[in-house]
């Protein structure tokens, strides 16, 4: 169930946002920038998820006194 859940939807997920840019070909560019940003960043959970075996969406950042988390 997990291996469906995290791996295989988010697949089909994928596969279907990258379908509508193709076949949507009338989307402003703001949108399709938008969209390609959102199925670059799920690519890029994937991968961590299936080849690191889970997925750091975190970054500690510290910046002088600001830090992150």
């Amino acid at each position: 169930m997990k291996i469906i859940l995290l791996n295989a939807l988010p697949f089909i997920v994928l596969v279907f946002g990258l379908g509508f840019i193709f076949v949507k070909t009338n989307l402003d560019k703001i949108t399709l920038f938008s969209i390609i940003l959102i199925i670059g960043g799920g690519l890029g959970n994937l991968y961590d998820r299936v080849f690191h075996g889970s997925v750091t969406d975190f970054l500690h950042i510290k910046f002088g006194m600001v830090q992150t988390g």
